[in-house]
C-alpha cells in the first residue's frame, strides 16, 4: 500500500524490540492524516538488527524513507520511547530536521503509568512475578511452546465449533 500523506507531511514512529527466537526488530512507522483528518498509521518496516546504538538506528530510519521515498524534511513529529538509544536517535533526527519535535510515545508512557500502578501493589507485584515466571518457564523449552500453541489450536476449534452451534441453533 502506498503511503498517502496529506501535503506530503508525516509523523515517524520508531520502537525497538527483541521478538521471540531474541532478535532484535526495528519497527519503522509514520502517520499521516488524510483530507478527511482522519489519521493513518503505516507501519513500513520490520529490520532485523544486532545494532541497537543511535546511530545504527538511526540509519536504519534513514533507509527505510528513502526506500519508501518519504524525504525526513517531511517528518513533522516524531514519537519513541524515553529509552536513552532512542534520545539518541530522536536528536540525530532534529540535527536533520528541525521541523520534527519529539513527544514521548502514549503507549510507553501508559506502560509506565500502569507498571508504577502495578509495582505498588504487593498482590498485584506477586501475581505478575508469579505469570511471568511461567511465561520464561513455556518459553525456555521448544516443546512446551509447541505444546502451548497446540493447546491454543484446540481451543479455537473448539471455540469455533461452539460459535457455529450456536449460531446454527438459532431459528430465523
Amino acid at each position: 500500500k502506498t503511503v498517502k500523506a496529506n501535503g506530503g507531511k508525516f509523523g515517524l514512529l520508531v520502537d525497538e524490540t527483541t521478538d521471540m527466537s531474541c532478535l532484535e526488530q526495528v519497527s519503522v512507522a509514520v502517520q499521516t492524516v488524510d483530507i478527511n483528518y482522519e489519521i493513518e498509521e503505516y507501519l513500513l518496516r520490520l529490520v532485523s538488527t544486532n545494532r541497537m546504538d543511535a546511530e545504527s538506528l538511526f540509519h536504519i530510519i534513514k533507509d527505510v524513507l528513502i526506500q519508501c521515498m518519504l524525504p525526513l524534511e517531511d517528518c513533522r513529529g516524531q514519537g519513541h520511547d524515553g529509552a536513552a538509544t532512542m534520545s539518541g536517535v530522536q536528536e540525530r533526527v532534529k540535527q536533520r530536521n528541525y521541523s520534527a519535535p519529539f513527544s514521548h510515545c502514549l503507549m510507553h508512557s501508559t506502560d509506565l503509568g500502569i507498571n508504577d500502578v502495578l509495582s505498588s501493589s504487593t498482590l498485584m507485584k506477586k501475581f505478575l512475578d508469579v505469570v511471568g515466571t511461567i511465561i520464561n518457564f513455556v518459553r525456555d523449552s521448544p516443546k512446551r511452546v509447541n505444546q502451548l500453541r497446540d493447546i491454543d489450536i484446540a481451543f479455537n476449534e473448539s471455540e469455533e465449533n461452539w460459535e457455529d452451534d450456536v449460531l446454527s441453533s438459532r431459528k430465523p
